[in-house]
């Protein structure tokens, strides 16, 4: 992970989700550090970049194809089939009680 879009361009849409992801969700980290995602989120409001991280989540479920391309694999280097099913099985794994995100056309 040596060219990290989030840290190359921090002011972009989706720096924050993909911080978040990689902080939390890579695959080296996420035995440890996903629970503690899972409490965050549950505490957004103590929280506002996890408001933000939300928000950015719901954006990228809605239009997947804003993310750039293999940021996402990057942060996370989840077992997912796409980007789409990584996105997807994290927002029900953070918000059970809300409905997934439909994709919107562009």
């Amino acid at each position: 992970m040596t060219d990290r879009f989030w840290e190359a361009h921090p002011d972009a849409r989706y720096a924050t989700l993909l911080r978040i992801i990689e902080t939390y969700c890579h695959a080296e980290v996420y035995n440890d550090m996903f629970d503690d995602l899972k409490e965050a989120v549950r505490l957004a409001g103590h929280e506002p970049v996890f408001d933000v991280f939300k928000a950015e989540l719901r954006r990228a479920i809605e239009r997947p194809g804003e993310l750039p391309e293999g940021a996402l694999d990057d942060s996370a280097q989840y077992p997912d089939p796409s980007d789409a099913d990584f996105l997807v099985r994290l927002w029900r794994d953070l918000y059970p009680h809300e409905a997934v995100p439909a994709l919107r056309p562009d």
